[in-house]
C-alpha cells in the first residue's frame, strides 16, 4: 500500500505546487513586510520553483528530442530491410513492400514483419509449385508408360527413339529445360516425338520418309525440302 504522506510530500515538490507555495509565502510576506522570517521563507520558496520550472522545462526539451529521436528510429524515413537468406522475392517486390509500409505509416518494425511474412509465404508457394511439378512429373512418366501407342512393351525402344529425335534437333537449352521441368516425360510430347522419329527411322540410322525406301540415304534436308520436277527447292 502506497504511503499517504510520502504522496503528500512528493505533490509538494512538483513546479506547480512549489509555484503556488512561494506565491502564498510572497503574500504572507508581503502582508508583514517587517517580518524577516516571512521574507526568507518566500525567497527560499519564489528560488525552489523557479528552479523547479527551470528544471522541468529542461526535462521537457529533453524528452521531446529523445521522443523525436525515438520516433526517427522507429519510423525512419527510409526502411533498412534485412532482406532474409534464400528469399525468393524480387527486388522490384521488396521496394514494394517498403512503399507500402511507409504509407500506412508502419514502423521500421512492422516494415521488417511484413517482408519476413512475405517471404515466408514466397517460399511456401515456391515449395507447393515444386512438390506439385514432382508429381506431375511422376504421372506423366506412368501414363507414357502405360499408353497403349508409345508404352508396354515398346517402351523402351520409343524412349530411345525420343531421345535420339532430341539429341538430333533439340538445343542444348531445350534439352536443360525438358530435364528441368520433366516435360520430357509428357505422353503427348514423347508421342510426338517417337511418331517424328519412327517416321524418320532414326533407329535404322537413316533419317528417311517412313513407309518405303525412296527416301534412303536422303539427307534430312533432302527429305524436309525435297526438290520438284522442275529441280527448284519445294
Amino acid at each position: 500500500m502506497a504511503d499517504p504522506v510520502a504522496g503528500a510530500q512528493a505533490n509538494t515538490d512538483t513546479p506547480e505546487a512549489l509555484h503556488d507555495a512561494a506565491i502564498t509565502a510572497t503574500e504572507a510576506w508581503q502582508a508583514n513586510p517587517a517580518d524577516e522570517a516571512l521574507k526568507t521563507a518566500a525567497t527560499t520558496a519564489t528560488a525552489k520553483a523557479k528552479a523547479a520550472a527551470t528544471k522541468a522545462k529542461e526535462d521537457s526539451a529533453a524528452k521531446s528530442k529523445t521522443d523525436a529521436e525515438q520516433k526517427a528510429k522507429l519510423y525512419p524515413d527510409t526502411y533498412d530491410l534485412k532482406v532474409p537468406d534464400g528469399s525468393t522475392l524480387a527486388p522490384a517486390r521488396i521496394e514494394e513492400i517498403a512503399a507500402y509500409s511507409k504509407a500506412q505509416g508502419f514502423s521500421a518494425t512492422q516494415a521488417q514483419a511484413l517482408l519476413d511474412r512475405e517471404t515466408k509465404a514466397a517460399a511456401t508457394f515456391q515449395d507447393n509449385q515444386i512438390a506439385l511439378l514432382e508429381s506431375e512429373k511422376v504421372k506423366w512418366l506412368d501414363s507414357t508408360k502405360a499408353d497403349k501407342e508409345i508404352g508396354g512393351d515398346g517402351f523402351a525402344r520409343n524412349a530411345e527413339i525420343a531421345k535420339r529425335v532430341i539429341a538430333k534437333f533439340g538445343s542444348e537449352s531445350l534439352k536443360s529445360a525438358l530435364d528441368n521441368t520433366g516435360l520430357g516425360n509428357h505422353p503427348e510430347l514423347v508421342r510426338m516425338l517417337v511418331r517424328i522419329g519412327t517416321e524418320m527411322k532414326v533407329l535404322d540410322g537413316q533419317f528417311i520418309e517412313g513407309g518405303g525406301s525412296a527416301g534412303a540415304g536422303k539427307s534430312a534436308a533432302d527429305i524436309l525440302y525435297p526438290v520438284t520436277e522442275g529441280g527448284k527447292k519445294e
